[in-house]
């Protein structure tokens, strides 16, 4: 059935379906009886009457634009239809009528900007699905945290104490800034731009925003995982356990454009034996209270969200977080390190079977429709499980032996050959799960019959994640192509009835790692091995008729990282070389030194000519890459490249090819890996991107060019009360059972 409002036409097929909507007289899209000047022949669309013209009269003597377009249709040339004819029009007049219509997406110097039309449907869909109160049950409670003990602390904090060195290289400055370093859980705010940065300890795997009602601007809060040590090293194919911390770092209020923000603090830690977190996630919405909530008992906590950790011991644990001013208030002496008891324990039940192996969980997804009460978990062995979070069934939900449940799966079912590293729900229908896996396949299943997928693409490359988007049908992924050289890109792949074709979206020289959406903004952001984080601002998916032709030019670069040697750095500066070593200063110092920190000099960059593709340079730096971290510490620094996104975003001219951009060193330690990326999802703060790497050190920059639009619809849907779903309770708790057994 057409789904345009006022057509009644309905169809048993869907390619009929497909060739009716780009022509419903009911679509509101602008439509003409285009006619050829050599036969008379009329077609309804533009791409037909090119067609025709190419396939027809392709010997005659007939131009390309020999044609007549009827109301506001635009020829081939981007003139308008009244003057294809050859009659009038200067060719001055010809050239400017040729800029004026060329649609805003198209231009190549035009400023890079989101449209308007998807921050109204994202307000839609979560009216439509988000609530303001789910899973009361799922409270905080103080029996539920333990304070660790000052001398056990250690052996769950991170190892190193500080971070690498770092330095900041700015365009218009002309000389680099000096080299630094964070201490453990530090952070920094630049007061001209209001971005920030902190140090997390160890190599970043699992990073998220927290989903806060956005009626009303609040504090932002951000999840991150980390390993201990840079050179702690896992199987994701065995389930493995080890002690580590989770940490809530309370960002501030950042909705307002005020350079003068405060620096993020480290509000909890959370100590676990769990293994390594691979990932985590909160609950996107029904799970916020405010912190002045007055609970019902003496002994439960303004809830801030519910949280999943994905660990390698082969479960998937939810916790809910209390608000950390609750808690570190109520325990002694402010202490912000505590272990807790998971709320729920998602369990494949494999220890029940026999000659069963337990396999590590390595991604999750909470479902985005209506009541968010489904998990779905892929594993290594290439397994997926569907969870039923409201499920009362005693064989799907039993009491644990610490006081708690453990929930099993309703439904698994074998989604890969190989590991399955992404999982998205379809948010349209919460039937249909696209599945991303180490095996080249990116398969789309229906949850009603899973012994076939209904879809598959693959055998391009090592598939490192996959996005499903509300307002697109189709799913993005992103690649490791480790089978050819030079060919890793995003892409967006078509799954419903408009018949596009698969579509590259920005180009990298490295892995891959993650890909971030905002559904706000309609733009995505990857990030790769090689420290470049590309963000690309999309155009509507959904309308065949847009070229794509000049899609690089709506991408721009959000990060850069580089390694240098330290060694270099101070042999270049101020034109020193490299035989006045009394110039340069000692780097074999001790660790911790400030006199490495205060003799290195300003540094003049050489000015190098773009080359497409650069030549292969071999140095000295080529056959001495650090392999552990011992040889990176005092040897090697981090430069950070400081980019502009406060302006409009133009085009840079080595995002376009995967060649042109920098590459990673397969035979290093990969310090400048940027391996999480996510904006964030709370309207009014949706520019705020987070961009966290191997180094530890987590960027957060805000995307102020992109906001164009969205200074004035906030307001608007505030005053107006667009946001009705997120009436966050104030009220008082249900005196609900607190999971004890008797």
């Amino acid at each position: 059935m057409c789904e345009f409002e006022g057509c009644d036409s309905k169809f048993t097929d869907w390619r009929l379906c497909r060739h009716h909507y780009r022509r419903c007289p009911k679509s509101g899209h602008e439509a003409g009886n285009y006619i050829c000047h050599a036969c008379q022949k009329e077609y309804t669309t533009l791409e037909g009457i090119k067609w025709h013209i190419k396939n027809h009269h392709r010997g005659d003597d007939v131009d390309d634009d020999s044609y007549v377009g009827s109301g506001n249709s635009v020829s081939e040339d981007g003139e308008d239809s009244g003057t294809l004819s050859g009659e009038g029009g200067t060719s001055e007049s010809r050239g400017k009528a040729h800029r004026s219509r060329l649609k805003p997406y198209c231009r190549s110097a035009g400023p890079t900007i989101p449209i308007t039309w998807f921050l109204e449907q994202t307000l839609n869909y979560h009216n439509q699905h988000y609530q303001s109160c789910l899973f009361p049950e799922l409270v905080p409670r103080a029996a539920h945290w333990t304070p660790v003990p000052r001398g056990e602390a250690s052996s769950f904090l991170p190892e190193e104490k500080e971070s690498p060195w770092l330095q900041f290289k700015s365009a218009e400055e002309d000389a680099p800034q000096r080299p630094f370093r964070m201490h453990l859980f530090e952070a920094d705010v630049d007061n001209n731009t209001g971005d920030m940065m902190l140090n997390a300890g160890g190599p970043i795997f699992g990073t998220a925003w927290c989903p806060i009602p956005y009626d009303k601007a609040r504090v932002q809060f951000v999840a991150v995982s980390c390993h201990r040590s840079y050179d702690e090293k896992h199987e994701v194919i065995r389930v493995s356990d080890g002690k580590g911390v989770i940490q809530i770092w309370s960002i501030g209020w950042i909705e307002e454009h005020d350079s003068k923000k405060q620096a993020p603090r480290l509000a909890l830690c959370i100590a676990h034996d769990w293994g390594a977190v691979w990932q985590l996630e909160w609950c996107p919405s029904g799970t916020y209270e405010e912190p002045s909530a007055v609970p019902a008992n003496a002994d439960m906590f303004p809830r801030l969200g519910l949280l999943t950790v994905i660990s390698s011991d082969g479960k998937v644990r939810i916790l809910s977080i209390p608000h950390p001013s609750s808690l570190v208030s109520a325990a002694d002496a402010g202490k912000k390190l505590f272990t807790v008891r998971p709320a729920l324990v998602l369990d494949q039940n494999k220890s029940r079977l026999p000659n069963a192996t337990l396999s590590p969980c390595l991604c999750s997804q909470w479902n985005p429709g209506f009541g968010h009460d489904r998990i779905a978990v892929g594993y290594a062995d290439g397994m997926v499980s569907i969870f039923d979070l409201a499920t009362a069934s005693p064989l799907l939900k039993v009491a644990s032996d610490d006081g708690g449940h453990i929930v099993y799966p309703h439904h698994t079912f074998v989604a890969a050959t190989g590991s399955v590293v992404a999982v998205s729900w379809c948010p349209a229908t919460g039937k249909h799960l696209a599945v991303a896996s180490d095996d080249r396949d990116l398969k789309i299943w229906s949850l009603q019959d899973t012994h076939y997928p209904i879809n598959c693409h693959g055998k391009r490359g090592l598939l490192t994640g996959c996005v499903w988007m509300s307002q697109n049908a189709g799913v993005f992924s992103c690649q490791d192509d480790c089978y050819n050289f030079e060919h890793n890109n995003t892409h967006f792949f078509d799954y419903g009835y408009y018949g596009t074709h698969m579509r590259t979206l920005s180009a990298h020289n490295g892995c891959i790692w993650d890909m971030g959406v905002s559904e706000w903004l309609n733009t995505i952001a990857s990030c790769d091995s090689a420290g470049e984080v590309v963000g690309v601002v999309l155009p509507d998916l959904l309308d065949t008729s847009q070229t794509m032709k000049t899609l690089s030019h709506r991408r721009f670069s959000a990060c850069s990282v580089s390694m240098r040697s330290l060694q270099s750095l101070t042999e270049t500066a101020n034109g020193v070389c490299s035989s006045d070593a009394s110039a340069v200063i000692n780097l074999s110092a001790a660790e911790g030194s400030s006199a490495n920190v205060e003799d290195i000099k300003p540094i003049i960059p050489k000015k190098v000519e773009w080359q497409c593709p650069p030549k292969p340079q071999y140095s000295d730096e080529f056959h001495h890459m650090p392999m552990c971290y011992d040889d990176f510490r005092d040897k090697w620094c981090l430069v950070y490249e400081e980019i502009d996104l406060k302006k409009n975003l133009r085009p840079d001219k080595k995002l376009s090819y995967s060649h042109t951009m920098p590459s990673a060193e397969a035979h290093s330690l990969p310090m400048r890996s940027i391996r999480r990326v996510s904006w964030n999802p709370n309207l009014g703060c949706h520019a705020w991107l987070l961009m966290a790497g191997f180094s530890g050190i987590v960027q957060m920059v805000r995307v102020t060019a992109l906001e164009v639009f969205s200074k004035t619809f906030v307001p608007r849907a505030r005053q107006q009360d667009l946001i009705q779903w997120c009436s966050a309770p104030e009220g008082k708790h249900d005196d609900v059972d607190n999971g004890e057994v008797a």
